[in-house]
């Protein structure tokens, strides 16, 4: 009987043991999640998603185009995009040593006083991409309109296009959407409600 008491204690121990870990792990998981609810219930996690004011940021991190944010730009008209644009690239894709290069060959819009740090020439590098299965030959005929947004700019919206009409915007044509975006430069923008 020596042996089975000696059995039944170390079973029991063990036991305790898992029981005790079963314990910690549930503390663990429930203060986690008591920490998360206390954070979204005071606000402190939606102040890292509002925009940001002249007054809350340092000097130069500020975006001076807030005001043109939207939220929905992906289901706006065509004329609205190029209205709200801050920019708006023409890229066309180059077969480089074996890589699909997306080259700016020009720049389309460029809101007057607005950071953009693309030239004509330069990578884009966001549509750059090695071949792959999906690719076929988009290094051919393949070219891209990336609309961008804020100061400095940033890319919110992109299409591609082969020839000069854009299918993806109607049928309209790369000397349309030319005029188009010289217009919006020139245009008054629309009173806010």
């Amino acid at each position: 009987m020596d042996n089975l008491d000696k059995l039944a204690r170390a079973i029991r121990g063990l036991t305790i043991a898992v029981w005790c870990g079963i314990g910690l792990q549930v503390v663990a998981y429930g203060y986690s999640y008591w920490n998360f609810w206390r954070m979204t219930d005071s606000g402190t996690m939606e102040r890292s998603s509002r925009p940001v004011s002249s007054s809350d940021a340092p000097a130069g991190l500020t975006d001076d185009s807030n005001s043109d944010f939207d939220n929905d730009f992906n289901a706006r008209p065509i004329r609205d995009k190029i209205r709200l644009a801050s920019a708006i690239l023409l890229v066309e894709m180059k077969e480089v040593a074996g890589v699909h290069k997306a080259l700016v060959q020009e720049v389309l819009k460029l809101k007057p006083g607005v950071r953009l740090y693309y030239e004509a020439g330069d990578e884009y590098d966001e549509l750059s991409h090695y071949p792959g299965g999906g690719c076929g030959d988009c290094t051919l005929t393949q070219h891209s309109l990336v609309f961008m947004m804020g100061n400095p700019a940033t890319m919110r919206f992109s299409t591609t296009f082969e020839g000069d009409r854009l299918a993806s915007l109607g049928g309209m044509t790369i000397d349309e959407f030319r005029r188009l975006a010289q217009e919006s430069l020139t245009a008054t923008p629309p009173a806010k409600p």
